[in-house]
C-alpha cells in the first residue's frame, strides 16, 4: 500500500498542511500508516487516509469550516465502510452530525457529498486532482 506524508496528503486532498495537522492533533483524524510519535517524526498516510482527506476537503469546500465533530463524524463513518456510495448526505440534527449513504433528501438542512470510488491506483496520488464537488445550496 502506497503512503504519503502530511503535506503530500493535504496537497492531493486540496487542504493545507496545517488544517490536517490541527485535525489530527485534536483526534478529530488519525492515519492509519503511522502516528508521529514526537518531535521529528512524521504522520504516514495510506491512500485509503488520503480517499477520506478528498472527501473532507469537498465538504470544506461546500461549507467552508468544518467543525471538529463534523471532521470526526465523516472520518470514522468512512473508516467504516468497505466500500463507498457515490454520494452521503450530511444532515445536523439536534446539535450532531450525521452522515447516510446516498443522495437522498433527509427532513431538515441536508448537504450532498460527492465521494465517488476510492483510490485503486496508488500512483493516481500525485497525478490527479481531486474530483470536483457539486454544490448544494440547501440551507443548515
Amino acid at each position: 500500500m502506497s503512503t504519503l506524508h502530511s503535506s503530500a496528503a493535504a496537497r492531493r486532498a486540496g487542504l493545507t498542511y496545517r488544517m490536517i495537522d490541527y485535525w489530527a492533533r485534536c483526534g478529530a483524524i488519525e492515519p492509519s500508516g503511522g502516528v508521529a510519535a514526537g518531535s521529528g517524526t512524521r504522520r504516514v498516510w495510506t491512500t485509503f487516509d488520503v480517499d477520506r482527506l478528498v472527501v473532507l476537503g469537498r465538504l470544506r469546500g461546500l461549507l467552508g469550516d468544518l467543525t471538529l465533530d463534523l471532521v470526526r463524524t465523516v472520518w470514522r463513518w468512512l473508516g467504516r465502510r468497505e466500500s463507498w456510495p457515490d454520494f452521503v448526505t450530511v444532515v445536523r440534527a439536534g446539535g450532531r452530525w450525521y452522515v447516510h449513504p446516498g443522495a437522498d433528501r433527509a427532513e431538515g438542512a441536508a448537504i450532498v457529498v460527492p465521494v465517488g470510488p476510492r483510490t485503486v491506483e496508488p500512483a493516481a496520488l500525485l497525478d490527479e486532482p481531486p474530483l470536483p464537488f457539486v454544490v448544494d445550496t440547501a440551507p443548515l
